[in-house]
């Protein structure tokens, strides 16, 4: 990861056989990206130190599931219930 045109070294986690190495995961920190889509490129060094061809992903940052569901609430269910409780005084007023 890095900004204009900087990249960034990334560990990655290798699974093993006897004829070659397999390319299982990183780990990508996004907390300095904003919530969306962003393109990465990548390209990997061998051990002789030769590159491969860049390969082009999509990498989508979205918001935690616990946040939506709180953002939601604040957004959505307690202001209904304030308007509820509100007409409900003012029917128990006027009656």
């Amino acid at each position: 990861m890095g900004k204009e045109g900087y990249g960034t070294p990334l560990e990655f986690i290798v699974g093993g056989s006897t004829d070659s190495s397999v390319l299982l995961g990183t780990l990508i920190e996004t907390s300095d990206l904003s919530l969306g889509k962003h393109t990465i490129f990548v390209h990997v060094k061998d051990s002789s130190g030769k590159w491969s061809n860049i390969d082009i992903g999509v990498l989508i940052v979205k918001k935690p599931a616990g946040l939506a569901i709180i953002e939601t609430l604040l957004r959505d269910i307690v202001p209904a219930l304030i308007f509820i409780t509100l007409l409900f005084l003012i029917w128990r007023r006027l009656r």
